[in-house]
C-alpha cells in the first residue's frame, strides 16, 4: 500500500486529485481502468465492510484468528449470518411497499448497504471530494458559529483522518476471490447522489482488503492519504463550493433534516468565515 502523507491542500490536490492515470509500473502502457475512492475518519480503521469486521478476530481481546475463515462451516458463519439479515431486511421491504416482492438478493444488499445494513459489501465513490465528505461527515454537521463574528469553529479531535484511493487494473478484477460491482443508481437516490461503488472480498481467507492485495502481490494499488486535521476547515470549505452538502449526499428526509440543522453557512460570506478562522 502506497501512503502519503497530507499536510496542505495543495498537496492534497495535487497527490489526490491528479487526473493522470498512474500507470501499473513505471514504463507500462496499461493504466487503472476505475479509480474509487473512500473516506475514513479514523486512520486505525481497515477496508472492511460493516459484516466482516463483526466476523475479524482481531477486533477481539486476546485473540489473533480469522473468525470469518474459522465459522465458514458452522451454523453460525459469516455466509448464514449475512445471508439471515438479508432475508429479514428483505421482509421488512415487503412490508414498507409491494414494489419490492421481486428485488434481488444483489438488489436489496446494495440498497441495504446505504441505509447501514450489515453485508458484505464494502461502498466507494468515484468522486474523492465525496469521500472527502464521508470523512469529514462528524465535523461537517457538527459546525457551530461564534457571533457576531461567524467564525466558523469545527468539532474534531484533532486526529487526522483518511482518504482510500483504488486504482482498480485489469489484474485486480476476480470474481472468485475479489468483486467491484457497479449498483443500480437510479436518479434521486442515495447511490447516484453519492457517485457509488461497490466491493466484495468473497474469499473466507482475509476480513480486509489491505491484505488480501498485499498477499496477491497488488498491495500498491490501494493508496492511503493520511490528512492532517488542520485542513478540516479548508476542505469543508471546498466540499460548499462543490455543493457537496448533507442534502446533496442524502437526497432524502435524513438529507433535508441535517441540511437544515447546517445550513447557516449559506447565509454569509465563506470567504469571511474561512479568513477569520
Amino acid at each position: 500500500m502506497i501512503i502519503h502523507e497530507i499536510d496542505n491542500w495543495d498537496s492534497l490536490r495535487k497527490e489526490l486529485f491528479e487526473t493522470k492515470k498512474r500507470a501499473i509500473k513505471e514504463g507500462s502502457t496499461e493504466y487503472a481502468q476505475l479509480k474509487l475512492y473512500r473516506g475514513h475518519k479514523d486512520i486505525k480503521w481497515k477496508l472492511q465492510s460493516k459484516l466482516e469486521r463483526q466476523f475479524d478476530g482481531s477486533n477481539f481481546q486476546d485473540q489473533e484468528l480469522n473468525v470469518k475463515k474459522m465459522n465458514q462451516n458452522s451454523n453460525w458463519s459469516f455466509e448464514s449470518v449475512g445471508k439471515a439479515i438479508l432475508n429479514q431486511f428483505k421482509q421488512n421491504l415487503v412490508r414498507i411497499s409491494s414494489e419490492y416482492e421481486n428485488i434481488s438478493d444483489d438488489e436489496a444488499m446494495i440498497l441495504g448497504r446505504h441505509h447501514d445494513l450489515s453485508t458484505p459489501i464494502l461502498d466507494w465513490t468515484t468522486n474523492p471530494l465525496k469521500a472527502l465528505f464521508f470523512a469529514l461527515e462528524e465535523p461537517y454537521l457538527g459546525y457551530t458559529y461564534n457571533f457576531p463574528t461567524y467564525n466558523l469553529h469545527i468539532m474534531h479531535d484533532d486526529k487526522p483522518f483518511v482518504v482510500f484511493k483504488l486504482n482498480c487494473y485489469n489484474d485486480i478484477f476476480n470474481d472468485d476471490e475479489f468483486k467491484i460491482i457497479q449498483s443500480i443508481n437510479e436518479i434521486g437516490s442515495r447511490m447516484h447522489a453519492q457517485s457509488a461503488w461497490l466491493t466484495e472480498l468473497r474469499t473466507n481467507d482475509y476480513v480486509c482488503l489491505e491484505d488480501y492485495l498485499e498477499d496477491i502481490g497488488k498491495g500498491d494499488y490501494l493508496e492511503k492519504f493520511i490528512i492532517d486535521s488542520k485542513l478540516i476547515k479548508e476542505i469543508i470549505f471546498h466540499l460548499h463550493e462543490s455543493e457537496i452538502s448533507a442534502f446533496s449526499m442524502y437526497p432524502d428526509l435524513k438529507g433535508a433534516a441535517l441540511d437544515a440543522n447546517t445550513n447557516m453557512i449559506g447565509k454569509y460570506s465563506l470567504n469571511q468565515i474561512t479568513k477569520n478562522s
